[in-house]
């Protein structure tokens, strides 16, 4: 029922020209078949892509087990050519969104250059960090086309925002780059 509720809420995104659907039924048993009429999508809308485990940040919570990392030089992740392919085959298959997070993507040295391929494919992307970004970072950003940035802050108090993260003044310090941003 809650499925149905969401379709039916939001049937006007889902039914754009450029997607592609089929009917969905589902069968009990090889005899009898439940018609749940309604339209699901056969191909991802969104795609969450992960370029790199390593991180700047300490954070004692961290989700994703990122491994601590001190400079770009030292940081792993996807090849350039994989995630090149990906933004490539995600186009043809009709995804207009990525969500690009780690670790933090900005331990990559080459994120502005994913970041450019990502506009250039003419996917909406959104990148998630946590990094304390210079002025300089953002003007890069700017150059790339990048609409939309998730910062996380998890605590306006810098006492326990030091305590999560082990960053002198961290939310005043995030409060500022979003500013700048």
């Amino acid at each position: 029922k809650m499925f149905d509720k969401i379709t039916e809420n939001y049937k006007y995104i889902l039914e754009k020209k450029d997607s592609v659907f089929r009917n969905f039924d589902v069968f009990i048993n090889s005899k009898q078949k439940v018609n749940l009429n309604r339209l699901r999508a056969i191909v991802p809308k969104f795609l969450v892509l992960s370029l790199t485990r390593d991180c700047f940040m300490q954070c004692r919570y961290c989700y994703a087990g990122a491994r601590y990392c001190e400079n770009i030089d030292e940081a792993k992740g996807l090849e350039i050519e994989l995630i090149d392919k990906i933004l490539k085959d995600a186009k043809k298959l009709g995804i207009r969104h990525i969500e690009i997070t780690g670790g933090d993507p900005f331990i990559r040295k080459d994120i502005y250059e994913i970041l450019q391929k990502t506009v250039e494919e003419e996917i909406h992307i959104n990148i998630s960090t946590k990094k304390l970004l210079s002025i300089q970072e953002i003007k890069q950003l700017k150059q790339t086309g990048l609409k939309s940035i998730q910062i996380s802050i998890d605590t306006l108090d810098d006492y326990i925002a030091k305590y999560l993260t082990g960053i002198d003044d961290f939310a005043e310090r995030m409060i500022e780059v979003i500013s700048k941003l």
